[in-house]
């Protein structure tokens, strides 16, 4: 599906703009026209060689997701891959998304690799209030991107949120499901992370003066997302760290409570030793053992075993082993 805002002249809006117009409106130097494009036919993929002339490894870009973001410098375009992030807080789900985007003075045109809240928001946006479009393509292309940083942090404050959670978990040996909790959060985190870097670079660029097609007035923009960029980088990485500590924490009281229930078991052990012993002398049966007998030797065997016990676990008390 194709949807084409379009700006005649930078002041009248056309809303749909036909395909079939767009050679002939793009030759108007002042004309500038917006063009989102939610999974294209192959038809419509044709726009980008029949009409933009992009390179055929641009458009293969567009049809598969790529891991890392990256920006393209040509000569009549820059092209730029951008992730974004969904995240389900009720099932604790984050998908990574894609967004690709070619830009240059008189339009931009995005591919959503999903349909985008964001872009529709945004068009609604420009379709009501033209002067952001008539700003220049460059300052649409802000907006989404700062809408896109934006969304990053209530993920942020979620995962903290989360760890709070796991490490008073950890602390009070509640770890039941701590150990599948623990990993979800550090595999997303490491995703996330994954991603930031690269993204950062792009940011790095757009907030630069050398870059074509976005001028000087835009770069202040871009450094503020920049800046939001380098913000969310920085908190994940602090996460990553808190995240091992509350594991490498978790495997500490995974060994101590394996420890203490070792130790229970061998003083367990060790009080039956001698029991053991006792009740196996007895239990030979030999004919002439002189204790066989006796009339009270069974309490007798029974006093003594007692009275072991009760001497081991004074001796196990007086060196702090129960």
């Amino acid at each position: 599906m194709i949807k084409i805002l379009a700006l005649e002249n930078g002041k009248k809006l056309i809303k749909d703009l036909p395909v079939s117009r767009l050679k002939s409106f793009l030759r108007e130097n002042k004309n500038k026209v917006w063009i989102n494009m939610e999974n294209p036919t192959d038809q419509e993929y044709k726009i980008l060689t029949e009409i933009f002339n992009f390179h055929p490894l641009e458009i293969d870009d567009c049809k598969k997701r790529l891991d890392l973001p990256k920006i393209d410098e040509f000569e009549d375009h820059i092209f730029i891959v951008f992730h974004r992030f969904s995240y389900d807080f009720q099932r604790h789900i984050m998908k990574l998304k894609e967004f690709d985007i070619f830009l240059n003075n008189h339009y931009i045109i995005t591919f959503p690799n999903e349909p985008s809240e964001t872009i529709r928001d945004m068009m609604q946006r420009t379709t009501k209030d033209p002067s952001l479009f008539a700003r220049g393509t460059e300052f649409i292309l802000h907006s989404i991107m700062d809408r896109v940083v934006d969304d990053y942090f209530p993920i942020l404050d979620h995962w903290d949120e989360e760890m709070e959670k796991l490490e008073n978990d950890v602390v009070t040996g509640n770890i039941k499901r701590t150990m599948k909790d623990m990993l979800k959060i550090k595999r997303d985190i490491r995703k996330f992370k994954k991603s930031m870097g690269p993204q950062r670079d792009v940011m790095n660029k757009l907030s630069h003066r050398d870059l074509p097609f976005v001028s000087e007035k835009a770069n202040i923009y871009f450094r503020d997302v920049y800046d939001h960029v380098l913000r969310s980088y920085s908190i994940v990485e602090d996460q990553r760290d808190m995240i091992t500590t509350i594991f490498e924490a978790y495997l500490s009281s995974v060994s101590n409570k394996l420890n203490e229930i070792m130790k229970t078991l061998t003083i367990i052990a060790t009080i039956f030793i001698p029991l053991t012993f006792i009740v196996g002398i007895y239990g030979m049966n030999f004919r002439y053992m002189p204790e066989l007998d006796w009339q009270f030797g069974y309490y007798m065997v029974w006093a003594v075993m007692i009275i072991a016990i009760t001497v081991m676990l004074i001796y196990f008390k007086r060196k702090g082993w129960v």
